[in-house]
């Protein structure tokens, strides 16, 4: 259950990576800061 809800908050933080990295593709900051969210979200699955 615990898995579930981090993958339901992994995609919200995908969509939301996509869409500012969109507008902000310069920013490397967010880039790294994502990496690790996504990394997480990765074991989870």
């Amino acid at each position: 259950m615990q898995c579930q809800e981090k993958l339901q908050e992994f995609f919200g933080y995908l969509w939301i990576f996509i869409y500012i990295n969109v507008g902000l593709f310069s920013h490397k900051g967010s880039l790294l800061f994502d990496a690790n969210t996504i990394q997480q979200g990765l074991e989870c699955a």
